[in-house]
Parts: C-alpha cells; structure tokens; sequence
C-alpha cells in the first residue's frame, strides 16, 4: 500500500477560504439586502396570521336570517347559497341551521360587486352567439315557439 502525503494538495480553483476572501462586495450586498426583503415578508406574515387568530373575537357570528338581511335576499336563498357553497358556512344541524361568519358575507358582497357585469350574448362585439341573432344576421325571421 502507497502512503498518502499529509501536506493538502491545492485543487482547481484554490483554497475554499481563498475564495470566500476574494468575493466580489456585491454578492455581499445583495444577500443582506435578501435577508431584509425575507425580514420584512415575514413580519407582514406574522401580522396576517395573528389578525386570522384573532378574527374570530371581532368576527360575529350570523344565523340564516342575519346573513340573508346583510345580503339582501330571502333567509331560504341564503340556506341555498350555503348549501350550493356560494358563502362559507357550517351547519350546525337541522333545528339550529346554517351559521355564516359577518366577514365571509361582506367578503361575498364584496367579490360579487367587483365582478363585472355579464353582458348579453348580442351585446359582445364580435358574431353573435345565439340562435336569433345567427338568423338575424342571415336575414331570417327569428323562430317563433315550438312545434
């Protein structure tokens, strides 16, 4: 068997220290201004997840007809919109029915007013996408009733 020598042979490229003493200042640089950016999102973190804990202590809790008076509609749409999922509830059983977070009803609210109205299939520019405005276009009757 060969013995090894003891003394480190140098690799391609130096010694790791070496290189670690010649790094350009930049990368220095942009790493401490990483860790502030990843310091920053984390603390927003932090805060979001302390204001979800602490929702539920400001956030009251409606049954059918206090969701369906902020919503405007009937208490029954309000137990549909439930049940079909529209509105984040939980039902408690079948005497005591559907309960909705305040928070969830006005965040509902609040998509549905954003969404831009639907249009009209003729109203769209581009060909139109029903049957009469097909035949209208054609220059024929539109189709009356059934047969």
């Amino acid at each position: 068997m060969q013995k090894t020598s003891t003394t480190a042979v140098p690799r391609k490229g130096g010694d790791i220290t070496t290189r670690a003493a010649e790094r350009p200042p930049h990368r220095e640089e942009r790493t401490a201004a990483l860790l502030a950016l990843l310091d920053e999102h984390i603390e927003e973190r932090i805060k979001e997840l302390l204001q979800k804990a602490t929702r539920t202590e400001d956030d009251p809790v409606l049954d059918a007809s206090g969701a369906a008076a902020l919503l405007g509609v009937s208490k029954e749409t309000a137990n549909r919109m439930a049940r079909k999922g529209e509105i984040p509830a939980v039902k408690l059983g079948p005497r005591l029915g559907w309960r909705f977070r305040r928070s969830d009803v006005e965040a509902y609210l609040e998509a549905k007013r954003r969404r831009p109205a639907a249009l009209a299939a003729n109203d769209a520019e581009g060909p139109p996408t029903d049957a009469a405005g097909v035949l209208a276009e054609m220059g024929l009757p539109a189709p009356r009733g059934r047969r």
